[in-house]
């Protein structure tokens, strides 16, 4: 139809709006031939060099609009740099009767997918593609900041270990710092859906103040109409007995939020997000005294997202000391109606 549209063009100032209307048609192509999937042992686009070249398409034809971003304060020249992280993934494969999992590495050690097999539902939320740090984004991550204002993590290259058979995957991580972190994700035969266990430890010669965080970006609802998160809300007993239950999306309040609890009013070792409409509950366990902040955050607008988040204390790591953040995770689907506990 823009074809036409362009051929039967009165003047240049006409075929310019079809062109650029057009482009926006060829951005929304590019979104979708970029994003990532889970294909044949790799985390990777269904067709990486279609991507490549429509890209490259993409970037000369903005630029002859004088197009200088793609997104709000997102430069082409920014584009083109995380462009170059839409690559292809290997995948570590992990199951047990109820829950599929697939670990990408190379990719922050990033748990990208967790499959209930029952009723194939996501338990995590996928990447968007039009996310700036794409893809390095949402799943279910560990994380190592040097404060918790830090605006972005050390970085930190992992292997996986030799041993690593089973139901475990065991990943070893290297940092700059002279950090070395050890992780083990375990997907049990009976118990969570998955169990991890995280220790950092300072190699180097110098102390290093460290927080560690587990971030896990969770798929609240069976849906993505904004209304499935409706009925959505959290609930726990925190660690000087008191009860708290919040729903998430109320009348007439911005479709998100987020709250943080610290010391005694956070949660004692576990707190749960349910959905009653989509008869979900999502469990996150961990050690108390591991924890120094608990985090949830929200919202309902273009994904539905639940975002449990958990800090360790601040630290300063002397050499040869070493610090852990170990936190479980589940999903039962088979609730039809819950209180959370």
């Amino acid at each position: 139809m823009l074809g036409k549209a362009l051929a039967d063009a009165e003047d240049e100032a006409v075929r310019g709006r079809v062109r650029l209307a057009q482009l926006l048609l060829d951005y929304l192509e590019w979104v979708r031939a970029k994003t990532l999937r889970v294909w044949n042992g790799a985390y990777e686009p269904a067709d990486l060099a279609d991507a490549r070249s429509r890209f490259q398409s993409l970037i000369s034809q903005a630029q002859s609009f004088g197009i200088d971003y793609f997104g709000e304060g997102w430069t082409l020249d920014q584009e083109s740099k995380n462009f170059e992280y839409v690559k292809s993934y290997p995948v570590k494969t992990r199951e047990n009767p109820s829950f599929l999992l697939h670990i990408a590495p190379d990719l922050s050690g990033r748990v990208v997918q967790m499959v209930n097999k029952r009723i194939g539902q996501e338990v995590l939320v996928l990447a968007d593609p039009e996310a700036p740090a794409y893809p390095d984004a949402s799943g279910l991550v560990f994380s190592v900041y040097e404060g918790y204002l830090s605006l972005k993590p050390l970085e930190v290259k992992w292997q996986v270990e030799a041993d690593s058979v089973g139901h475990r995957l065991g990943l070893t991580g290297t940092c700059a710092k002279g950090l070395k972190l050890k992780r083990t994700l375990t997907c049990p035969v009976d118990g969570a859906a998955l169990s991890t266990e995280t220790e950092v430890q300072n190699l180097g010669t110098t102390a290093i103040e460290v927080v560690l965080q587990s971030r896990f970006d969770a798929n609240p609802t069976k849906g993505p109409a904004p209304e499935e998160m409706d009925d959505v809300s959290f609930a726990f007993t925190g660690q000087d007995g008191k009860r708290v239950q919040k729903k998430l999306i109320e009348p007439n309040h911005e479709p998100g939020g987020a709250e943080t609890y610290q010391g005694q009013s956070q949660p004692n070792g576990e707190w749960r997000m349910m959905n009653r409409r989509a008869g979900l509950m999502l469990t996150n366990r961990f050690t108390p005294s591991l924890v120094a902040r608990s985090s949830m955050r929200w919202i309902a607008k273009n994904q539905n997202i639940v975002v449990f988040v958990l800090w360790s204390e601040k630290r300063r790591l002397e050499p040869g000391e070493s610090m852990r953040l170990d936190a479980d995770y589940d999903a039962d689907y088979k609730l039809g109606g819950a209180s959370g506990g």
